[in-house]
């Protein structure tokens, strides 16, 4: 799933498909468990999509879009960097 994708969805829709992804994450933990998982990274896939459905949520909340990795929060700015 990709990012581009999740940005076009409603918040309703993202929470959905966060509940769907965290409910494989725990059918792939339990075939795990079971030794009847064949592919193990489909669970670090499933974990990223997650990432990704959280931070969409976070931006629509926000309403805004990615800063790009820029903090423009008042309370970063007086932190001393090392």
């Amino acid at each position: 799933m990709k990012f581009s994708e999740l940005q076009s969805k409603e918040k309703n829709e993202l929470r959905e498909i966060l509940e769907e992804t965290r409910l494989k994450l725990g059918k792939l933990r339990f075939e795990l468990a079971n030794k009847s998982l064949k592919d193990v990274s489909q669970i670090g896939k499933i974990k990223k999509d997650i990432a990704r459905v959280l931070t969409a949520l976070k931006i629509s909340a926000e309403g805004g879009s990615a800063s790009g990795g820029k903090n423009n929060n008042a309370e970063f700015k007086n932190v001393q960097k090392f």
